[in-house]
């Protein structure tokens, strides 16, 4: 093989890689959000440094009727890995009165609102007061698990934000996009 063919494949080659990344970035870049205003009832202050964090919160907000709260969004801490004892943990709300704070891990827009819708259903549990948090009582619907947390895929406020996921999803996507 001459020097000029390898030249000529290895151009192809570099071309087909090109292509084929080009290819990949259209089909996975994020879309943009519609361009609206969404409206909100509350204050809501993005603390990370992914811009949309907060327009994905109003959306959600607004689409489980949440009214006149202050909530911030900020990203996952590694303190805050180590207070859990949970180092995969994607996300988690706390409250106290009616100010929220929501913290998430930095990701992916799609894996925001996953992790966003699913932390919104805690703040609504919280809002609706079916959980209720304090320094030494954890109770759910009226049951009182301070001395008995179940093990996490256990716990019923997780089984409900995790069942309902989906439909905030795609209540916040209608806004959204």
């Amino acid at each position: 093989m001459k020097l000029q063919d390898i030249k000529e494949i290895a151009i192809m080659v570099i071309m087909g890689i090109l292509i084929g990344l080009y290819t990949y970035y259209l089909l996975h870049k994020p879309k943009e959000f519609k361009r609206v205003e969404l409206y909100t009832p509350n204050q809501v202050f993005n603390l990370g440094t992914q811009r949309d964090l907060d327009t994905i919160l109003v959306a959600g907000l607004n689409a489980l009727e949440i009214k006149g709260i202050q909530i911030a969004i900020r990203y996952v801490t590694e303190r805050d890995k180590v207070i859990a004892k949970a180092p995969k943990l994607a996300g988690f709300t706390y409250a106290e009165g009616n100010k929220y704070l929501v913290s998430i891990i930095p990701t992916t827009r799609e894996h925001s609102i996953r992790i966003i819708a699913h932390e919104l259903q805690h703040v609504k549990q919280l809002y609706d007061k079916r959980v209720m948090v304090n320094e030494t009582q954890l109770i759910w619907l009226g049951e009182d698990f301070s001395n008995k947390i179940p093990p996490y895929k256990d716990r019923p406020w997780e089984i409900e934000a995790y069942h309902k996921e989906d439909s905030i999803i795609s209540l916040m996507k209608k806004k959204l996009y």
